[in-house]
């Protein structure tokens, strides 16, 4: 498996910016919309760098959860084709130092059949609870981080759904014909009355919906939409 080296000071350059993070090869959108969600809360950070520190023998030691009791993983190298950090040298931030992690203790990369409960458990030691799309307004309610999950209709070959997707509040705001990929997470960064306001794992420019990200990384599509593509949402406790 091809690995990425890890620069010096990931440490002092990542900032645990969610919107410089982007999904790596496709299928471990679980993982990345995982730490993305908890990195967009001031405690979901704060835990997150409490987790990694440099190892007096080369790299950085992560911390993971193995049914609530912490363990050190040792990681000297990041994934050839992980989840990448803008800004930060080859891409490698804290992030890729956990999905290493979670590679080197478990045994595999985290993919979509690795449920983000598991992911929540492993990375950041805490539950889920799942609800039905529309029991949006509850599950935001709490304030805790919120992820998105899109259906997966049998017989649908070409594996993405389209949709209207708008780059602000309102009917005036521009519109995109867009795409959502099916079995796809996604952060869920703001509710309105009439809109819910997502972001994709898969980072800016992506080919699904970039064009019409603001500068949250996220875009609005109204609530039919999201009731009538979306299964529901997890919520991170």
């Amino acid at each position: 498996m091809k690995s990425r080296p890890l620069p010096p000071d990931i440490l002092k350059n990542d900032h645990l910016d969610a919107r410089k993070v982007s999904q790596g090869h496709w299928g471990d959108c679980a993982f990345v919309v995982t730490i993305k969600a908890a990195m967009g809360t001031d405690t979901g950070r704060e835990f997150l760098l409490q987790g990694v520190r440099e190892d007096p023998n080369g790299g950085y030691q992560v911390r993971l959860w193995d049914k609530g009791k912490p363990e050190w993983v040792a990681v000297k190298a990041a994934l050839g084709e992980g989840v990448t950090t803008d800004g930060v040298p080859g891409g490698v931030g804290i992030p890729a130092l956990y999905e290493a992690a979670l590679l080197q203790r478990f045994g595999a990369v985290p993919v979509n059949g690795t449920s983000i409960q598991d992911i929540a458990e492993k990375i950041l030691d805490r539950s889920t609870t799942g609800s039905s799309a529309v029991n949006i307004d509850t599950a935001v309610k709490g304030g805790n981080p919120v992820i998105a999950l899109s259906i997966n209709p049998p017989g649908n070959t070409s594996r993405v759904m389209p949709v209207v997707i708008r780059s602000g509040p309102g009917p005036d705001a521009l519109a995109w014909s867009a795409q959502i990929p099916c079995g796809h997470g996604y952060e869920v960064l703001e509710v309105t009355p009439t809109q819910v306001v997502l972001r994709n794992p898969a980072g800016k420019d992506n080919r699904f919906d970039g064009a019409a990200t603001n500068s949250s990384g996220g875009f609005y599509i109204d609530r039919s939409d999201y009731y009538g593509l979306f299964w529901g949402q997890v919520e991170i406790h």
